[in-house]
């Protein structure tokens, strides 16, 4: 192989390295850290595969380059699992450390091309399952996360192509090594890119969160001022005392809301990612019958309409209580005289459908497009959580929310796999 490709491709990685490291003492983001630290053993190994070109290894090094190998890998499949915010299954780790017993074991007992081979297979599946891991998890840059998979899943592949040449001298495959630098390269920058676009959407939902606190806790508290001043100064801002004093409990209600909600979505990354120790068989008609006992008394005037069939689904309760409340409460703020829920299994796919109309005014289709980001202003004006919080959990139970506008109102759609369609799914 030319000299020339292997200093240039030796120069990218290095430069590759410093990026990440020096994006990590920027931003501090754990994932960072872990694909520099890849990096860094990625080219200490491959230092040893460029001197084999002038001497033989001895076994000990043989097997520190199988290891640097896996443990490469192993950080990088760890950075994944750290950028999708999933803990890293002990699975994985179990299986590395299984893999680096063998390769002990092969170094003394079996010939060296037994080891490569199972090196070559741990290293491809890795950065298979790495790829694979990303398509699934698509959340900040669609089209850089498919790119990235796409280079991370082909990289992992050109592994298993290198079973076939164990015996024969490195770098003889020219080609083999452009592939793997390539799409190496291609899935290296990529998942760079993808970090970043992470810490741009967290950044901005710091100044979401800014904007929220300031618009919204800020606008009761002066309320609640305001009225507490004018109190004592004899003035009854509504006419009467105990009037005033309500008027002040509402605005300390909306306040101790707003702040749940905050914290509350704060931590629902958290609760999601250990769903699997709360999951359970729920009747989705019952949570929805004990969300109407809950709220129905809040707006005796309005007319509740049930079409709700015996269906069940595994999820979190508390969570799926959580999503009940939050529509019922935006329910309530909107409609005139009507709200009405159906529970049923969908025919074709049999996913389980909730559907909640009320008759209240449409919602203009740019606002539509919008309703369920993080602090997105309502139609009302009003900075909101509730909506987001909503479809962060919907989500999470490999469902999907959407609202559409209807004739006389609009309506709430929620799809989400039924308990058996959802068994099994990681």
């Amino acid at each position: 192989m030319d000299t020339y490709f292997l200093v240039l491709s030796f120069s990218i990685c290095i430069f590759l390295v410093l990026a990440y490291l020096c994006l990590y003492l920027q931003y501090h983001q754990r994932s960072l850290l872990l694909w520099g630290l890849a990096g860094f053993i990625y080219v200490c190994e491959y230092c040893l595969d460029i001197s084999i070109i002038w001497t033989s290894m001895p076994p000990i090094l043989q097997y520190i380059d199988w290891c640097a190998v896996e443990l490469g890998t192993f950080l990088m499949l760890w950075g994944i699992y750290l950028h999708i915010d999933k803990p890293l299954p002990i699975w994985v780790i179990v299986g590395y450390l299984v893999c680096l017993v063998v390769l002990f074991i092969i170094l003394i007992c079996i010939p060296f091309s037994a080891g490569f081979i199972l090196a070559y297979v741990c290293e491809g599946l890795g950065l298979v399952w790495a790829g694979m891991l990303l398509f699934r998890h698509s959340v900040y840059s669609k089209l850089c996360t498919y790119i990235t998979g796409v280079s991370l899943f082909i990289w992992g592949l050109t592994f298993f192509s290198e079973i076939g040449r164990i015996n024969l001298p490195r770098f003889t495959s020219t080609w083999g090594y452009v592939l793997v630098c390539l799409f190496g390269t291609t899935a290296t920058i990529g998942f760079m890119v993808l970090c970043l676009h992470k810490i741009a959407a967290l950044d901005k939902n710091d100044s979401n969160l800014m904007k929220y606190v300031s618009h919204e806790l800020k606008t009761s508290a002066m309320v609640i001022r305001g009225y507490a001043q004018s109190m004592r100064d004899g003035v009854y801002p509504t006419g009467s005392l105990n009037g005033s004093i309500d008027m002040i409990n509402s605005e300390a209600d909306q306040m101790e809301k707003r702040l749940h909600n905050m914290l509350y979505l704060n931590k629902l990354n958290y609760l999601i990612t250990h769903n699997s120790e709360t999951m359970e068989t729920l009747s989705l008609g019952e949570i929805v019958e004990a969300g109407i006992e809950r709220f129905c008394w809040r707006r005796p005037d309005l007319v509740w309409e049930k079409r709700i069939s015996p269906v069940f689904i595994l999820g979190d309760r508390q969570q799926w209580n959580t999503v009940i409340d939050n529509l019922l409460d935006n329910q309530l703020r909107y409609a005139h005289h009507c709200i009405s829920l159906s529970v049923n299994t969908d025919a074709l796919d049999s996913t389980i459908v909730l559907r909640i109309w009320n008759d209240g005014p449409t919602i203009e289709p740019l606002v539509l497009k919008t309703l369920f980001n993080d602090y997105q202003t309502g139609i009302d004006g009003q900075y909101g959580l509730g909506l987001a919080i909503v479809k962060k959990i919907v989500e999470a139970h490999h469902g999907k929310i959407w609202i559409e506008n209807e004739a006389g109102g609009v309506a709430f759609y929620i799809h989400v796999p039924s308990n058996a369609n959802l068994r099994g799914k990681p």
